[in-house]
Protein backbone atom coordinates (compact mmCIF):
# COMPACT_ATOMS: atom_id res chain seq x y z
CA UNK A 1 0.00 0.00 0.00
CA UNK A 2 1.20 3.51 -0.81
CA UNK A 3 -0.58 5.34 2.03
CA UNK A 4 -2.39 2.93 4.40
CA UNK A 5 -5.17 4.02 6.73
CA UNK A 6 -6.82 1.80 9.34
CA UNK A 7 -10.52 2.49 8.87
CA UNK A 8 -12.19 -0.18 11.01
CA UNK A 9 -11.18 -2.45 13.89
CA UNK A 10 -13.20 -5.65 14.20
CA UNK A 11 -13.73 -7.48 17.47
CA UNK A 12 -15.54 -10.66 18.40
CA UNK A 13 -18.08 -10.65 21.23
CA UNK A 14 -17.01 -13.32 23.70
CA UNK A 15 -18.92 -14.60 26.72
CA UNK A 16 -19.15 -17.73 28.82
CA UNK A 17 -21.72 -20.51 28.63
CA UNK A 18 -24.15 -18.86 31.06
CA UNK A 19 -25.32 -16.13 28.68
CA UNK A 20 -26.03 -15.41 25.02
CA UNK A 21 -26.83 -12.32 22.97
CA UNK A 22 -28.62 -14.04 20.10
CA UNK A 23 -31.67 -11.78 20.44
CA UNK A 24 -29.86 -8.63 21.57
CA UNK A 25 -30.66 -5.43 19.71
CA UNK A 26 -27.76 -3.72 17.91
CA UNK A 27 -25.91 -1.17 20.03
CA UNK A 28 -24.29 2.07 18.86
CA UNK A 29 -21.70 4.15 20.72
CA UNK A 30 -19.44 7.03 19.80
CA UNK A 31 -16.48 8.99 21.13
CA UNK A 32 -14.49 11.87 19.70
CA UNK A 33 -12.10 9.42 18.03
CA UNK A 34 -14.25 6.54 16.77
CA UNK A 35 -17.76 5.20 16.24
CA UNK A 36 -18.62 1.80 17.65
CA UNK A 37 -21.34 -0.72 16.89
CA UNK A 38 -22.16 -4.16 18.26
CA UNK A 39 -24.35 -6.51 16.28
CA UNK A 40 -24.53 -10.27 16.37
CA UNK A 41 -21.16 -11.74 17.32
CA UNK A 42 -19.02 -8.80 16.20
CA UNK A 43 -18.20 -5.26 17.28
CA UNK A 44 -16.87 -2.71 14.80
CA UNK A 45 -14.99 0.50 15.63
CA UNK A 46 -14.80 2.96 12.74
CA UNK A 47 -11.88 5.30 13.24
CA UNK A 48 -12.41 9.07 12.80
CA UNK A 49 -8.68 9.81 12.69
CA UNK A 50 -5.97 8.60 10.37
CA UNK A 51 -3.83 5.75 11.66
CA UNK A 52 -1.21 4.15 9.45
CA UNK A 53 -0.82 1.00 11.56
CA UNK A 54 -3.18 -1.32 13.37
CA UNK A 55 -1.19 -0.92 16.59
CA UNK A 56 -1.82 2.83 16.59
CA UNK A 57 -5.57 2.32 16.23
CA UNK A 58 -5.62 -0.38 18.91
CA UNK A 59 -3.98 1.96 21.41
CA UNK A 60 -6.86 4.41 20.95
CA UNK A 61 -9.69 1.91 21.27
CA UNK A 62 -8.17 -0.31 23.98
CA UNK A 63 -8.82 1.91 27.06
CA UNK A 64 -12.49 2.29 26.07
CA UNK A 65 -12.92 -1.48 25.66
CA UNK A 66 -11.07 -2.24 28.90
CA UNK A 67 -13.31 0.10 30.89
CA UNK A 68 -16.38 -1.40 29.22
CA UNK A 69 -15.37 -4.99 30.02
CA UNK A 70 -14.38 -4.02 33.55
CA UNK A 71 -17.70 -2.33 34.34
CA UNK A 72 -19.69 -5.27 32.99
CA UNK A 73 -17.60 -7.78 34.94
CA UNK A 74 -18.23 -5.92 38.20
CA UNK A 75 -21.93 -5.47 37.48
CA UNK A 76 -22.81 -8.89 36.05
CA UNK A 77 -19.78 -11.06 36.73
CA UNK A 78 -16.65 -12.21 34.87
CA UNK A 79 -17.21 -13.68 31.43
CA UNK A 80 -20.47 -11.84 30.75
CA UNK A 81 -19.14 -9.60 27.98
CA UNK A 82 -15.70 -9.31 26.45
CA UNK A 83 -14.33 -8.10 23.11
CA UNK A 84 -11.55 -10.04 21.39
CA UNK A 85 -9.65 -8.33 18.58
CA UNK A 86 -10.05 -10.15 15.27
CA UNK A 87 -8.81 -8.01 12.42
CA UNK A 88 -8.71 -4.59 10.81
CA UNK A 89 -9.82 -3.03 7.55
CA UNK A 90 -6.93 -1.05 6.04
CA UNK A 91 -7.49 1.26 3.07
CA UNK A 92 -4.98 2.85 0.72
CA UNK A 93 -5.38 6.63 0.56
CA UNK A 94 -3.06 6.88 -2.45
CA UNK A 95 -3.76 3.77 -4.48
CA UNK A 96 -1.96 2.96 -7.70
CA UNK A 97 -4.23 3.97 -10.60
CA UNK A 98 -6.38 1.07 -11.73
CA UNK A 99 -5.64 -1.00 -8.60
CA UNK A 100 -8.19 -1.50 -5.81
CA UNK A 101 -6.48 -2.55 -2.60
CA UNK A 102 -8.48 -2.84 0.61
CA UNK A 103 -6.81 -5.24 3.01
CA UNK A 104 -8.41 -7.00 5.91
CA UNK A 105 -5.58 -7.93 8.26
CA UNK A 106 -6.76 -10.97 10.11
CA UNK A 107 -5.36 -12.25 13.39
CA UNK A 108 -5.88 -15.56 15.13
CA UNK A 109 -9.55 -16.06 15.91
CA UNK A 110 -10.83 -17.72 19.04
CA UNK A 111 -13.20 -20.61 18.40
CA UNK A 112 -15.32 -21.03 21.50
CA UNK A 113 -18.47 -23.10 21.73
CA UNK A 114 -21.25 -22.01 24.02
CA UNK A 115 -24.21 -23.60 25.75
CA UNK A 116 -26.58 -20.64 26.16
CA UNK A 117 -28.45 -20.35 29.43
CA UNK A 118 -29.45 -16.72 29.95
CA UNK A 119 -30.57 -14.80 26.88
CA UNK A 120 -29.90 -11.07 26.95
CA UNK A 121 -32.19 -8.74 25.02
CA UNK A 122 -29.54 -6.02 24.83
CA UNK A 123 -25.80 -5.54 25.01
CA UNK A 124 -24.40 -3.78 28.09
CA UNK A 125 -24.00 -0.05 27.58
CA UNK A 126 -20.47 1.40 27.69
CA UNK A 127 -19.81 3.02 31.07
CA UNK A 128 -19.01 6.62 31.88
CA UNK A 129 -16.63 7.95 34.52
CA UNK A 130 -14.78 4.67 34.97
CA UNK A 131 -11.05 4.71 35.71
CA UNK A 132 -8.84 1.62 35.77
CA UNK A 133 -5.31 1.59 37.18
CA UNK A 134 -2.94 -1.07 38.51
CA UNK A 135 -4.59 -1.19 41.95
CA UNK A 136 -8.06 -1.51 40.45
CA UNK A 137 -6.84 -4.26 38.12
CA UNK A 138 -5.32 -6.13 41.06
CA UNK A 139 -8.53 -5.95 43.10
CA UNK A 140 -10.55 -6.96 40.05
CA UNK A 141 -8.38 -10.04 39.62
CA UNK A 142 -9.11 -11.20 43.17
CA UNK A 143 -12.79 -10.43 42.76
CA UNK A 144 -12.80 -12.55 39.61
CA UNK A 145 -11.08 -15.40 41.46
CA UNK A 146 -13.68 -15.17 44.20
CA UNK A 147 -16.55 -15.27 41.70
CA UNK A 148 -14.97 -18.38 40.14
CA UNK A 149 -14.63 -19.98 43.60
CA UNK A 150 -10.85 -19.96 43.40
CA UNK A 151 -10.49 -17.65 46.40
CA UNK A 152 -12.49 -17.15 49.59
CA UNK A 153 -14.56 -14.07 50.28
CA UNK A 154 -12.42 -13.31 53.35
CA UNK A 155 -9.14 -13.43 51.42
CA UNK A 156 -10.52 -11.28 48.59
CA UNK A 157 -11.92 -8.69 51.01
CA UNK A 158 -8.68 -8.54 53.01
CA UNK A 159 -6.66 -8.00 49.84
CA UNK A 160 -8.91 -5.17 48.67
CA UNK A 161 -8.87 -3.51 52.08
CA UNK A 162 -5.07 -3.65 52.15
CA UNK A 163 -4.82 -2.13 48.66
CA UNK A 164 -7.18 0.72 49.59
CA UNK A 165 -5.28 1.44 52.80
CA UNK A 166 -1.95 1.60 50.96
CA UNK A 167 -3.42 3.76 48.20
CA UNK A 168 -4.20 6.53 50.69
CA UNK A 169 -0.49 7.16 51.20
CA UNK A 170 -1.13 7.73 54.90
CA UNK A 171 1.36 6.46 57.51
CA UNK A 172 0.72 3.00 58.90
CA UNK A 173 -0.73 2.46 62.32
CA UNK A 174 -3.88 3.22 64.24
CA UNK A 175 -6.81 4.70 62.41
CA UNK A 176 -4.83 7.03 60.17
CA UNK A 177 -5.24 4.97 57.02
CA UNK A 178 -8.88 4.23 57.74
CA UNK A 179 -9.57 7.95 58.17
CA UNK A 180 -7.64 8.66 54.99
CA UNK A 181 -9.78 6.06 53.18
CA UNK A 182 -12.86 7.96 54.23
CA UNK A 183 -11.48 11.23 52.89
CA UNK A 184 -10.13 9.80 49.63
CA UNK A 185 -12.66 7.11 48.72
CA UNK A 186 -15.74 8.01 50.75
CA UNK A 187 -15.62 4.75 52.71
CA UNK A 188 -16.93 5.25 56.24
CA UNK A 189 -14.44 4.43 58.99
CA UNK A 190 -16.97 2.17 60.68
CA UNK A 191 -17.33 0.16 57.46
CA UNK A 192 -13.55 -0.18 57.06
CA UNK A 193 -13.15 -1.17 60.70
CA UNK A 194 -15.85 -3.81 60.46
CA UNK A 195 -14.31 -5.19 57.29
CA UNK A 196 -10.92 -5.25 58.95
CA UNK A 197 -12.26 -7.11 61.99
CA UNK A 198 -14.01 -9.71 59.80
CA UNK A 199 -11.02 -10.38 57.58
CA UNK A 200 -7.98 -9.76 59.78
CA UNK A 201 -7.60 -13.35 60.96
CA UNK A 202 -8.81 -15.77 58.28
CA UNK A 203 -8.62 -13.37 55.37
CA UNK A 204 -5.23 -12.01 56.32
CA UNK A 205 -3.62 -15.40 56.76
CA UNK A 206 -5.01 -16.78 53.52
CA UNK A 207 -4.26 -13.66 51.49
CA UNK A 208 -0.67 -13.66 52.69
CA UNK A 209 -0.30 -17.32 51.81
CA UNK A 210 -2.05 -17.39 48.42
CA UNK A 211 -1.44 -13.90 47.06
CA UNK A 212 1.20 -12.22 49.15
CA UNK A 213 -0.97 -9.08 49.06
CA UNK A 214 0.93 -7.81 46.05
CA UNK A 215 -0.49 -5.03 43.93
CA UNK A 216 2.18 -4.33 41.33
CA UNK A 217 2.01 -5.71 37.78
CA UNK A 218 -1.19 -7.72 38.27
CA UNK A 219 -1.69 -10.65 35.90
CA UNK A 220 -5.33 -9.90 35.21
CA UNK A 221 -7.43 -12.65 33.75
CA UNK A 222 -11.09 -13.50 33.68
CA UNK A 223 -12.12 -9.86 33.30
CA UNK A 224 -11.45 -9.43 29.64
CA UNK A 225 -8.24 -7.61 30.27
CA UNK A 226 -5.83 -9.30 27.85
CA UNK A 227 -4.28 -6.44 25.95
CA UNK A 228 -4.84 -6.87 22.19
CA UNK A 229 -1.94 -7.32 19.83
CA UNK A 230 -2.09 -7.09 16.08
CA UNK A 231 -0.76 -9.85 13.94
Amino acid sequence: MNDPRVSVLVYRVRHDETVNYDKASPLQCETARFKGSVNGSEAHFAMKENFATVDQALEVVWPFIRQWEFAVALDRGPGEFELVFLDAVVEDRKPTPGVVDVARQETVKVGDSFSPVLGRSSYPEPPTNVAVDADVEAMALHYSRYRKRKETLAAMAYFCLTVLERATGAPRGGQRRRLAMQDKFGIEVTVANTLGDLTSEKGGAEAARTTGVRTSSPQTSGLGSNRPQSA
